[in-house]
């Protein structure tokens, strides 16, 4: 009985000492994460968080972090497969707020940006994608609102493109000048990608202000 019984306990010390296949499999796609803001190619690693994502998923789909870097790293992509995996994403886990930004930006509903907020409203991504969807529907009063006191560079960025859209370009352009050289997105990006969303803005905000104003 006794041998039995430290079978049956040595068995019990060997599972748990192994190490959780999806533990280990995130912790590498978090680890290409980090090199984003560093690599020459940023967009080759974003593709590698991509297919690791996925790769990953086959054997991890309650991961709702895993489903987020494969739906986002698909959209900056601009993924052939990006509505599957976007839809796949929800499916598995509709509850995450940043699974649910990315799919309101891919599928242009703000009822599933609403959604994340509600989930999380301390979550800034999904208030910024209700605040560009409602802009980009013509609802300027909601939108301003919810971007009213910007206190990170993103929601600046967010609020100069509410502003564009409200037909102000000059507040856009002095709302776009308060973001720091040196500032990164909130979410998963290219390391060049805020300042080219920022000269965007800046060029469109630019030629809408007249000559003497410039």
């Amino acid at each position: 009985m006794k041998i039995l019984f430290c079978s049956i306990f040595c068995c019990a010390l060997a599972a748990c000492a192994q190490p959780d296949p999806c533990a280990s499999a995130q912790a590498r796609v978090e680890a290409d994460v980090t090199r984003v803001r560093v690599a020459a190619d940023d967009l080759g690693v974003i593709r590698t968080i991509r297919d690791r994502s996925l790769e990953a998923l086959k054997t991890c789909p309650q991961s709702a972090r895993l489903w987020y870097l494969a739906a986002r790293s698909a959209e900056v992509l601009e993924d052939s497969g990006l509505q599957t995996i976007v839809g796949d994403a929800l499916a598995h886990a509709g509850n995450s707020p940043a699974v649910l930004t990315v799919a309101a930006r891919v599928k242009t509903d703000v009822s599933l940006a609403r959604k994340a907020m509600e989930v999380d409203p301390k979550y800034e991504p999904a208030r910024r994608a209700v605040a560009e969807l409602l802009a980009k529907a013509g609802n300027i009063d909601e939108a301003l609102k919810l971007t009213t006191n910007p206190s990170t560079s993103s929601m600046h960025l967010t609020r100069a493109r509410v502003l564009l859209a409200a037909k102000r370009p000059d507040e856009a352009i002095i709302e776009v000048k308060k973001i720091p050289p040196s500032a990164d997105a909130d979410e998963l990006a290219p390391s060049a990608g805020m300042r080219r969303d920022m000269q965007e803005v800046l060029t469109s905000a630019q030629a809408l202000v007249p000559n003497k104003k410039r």
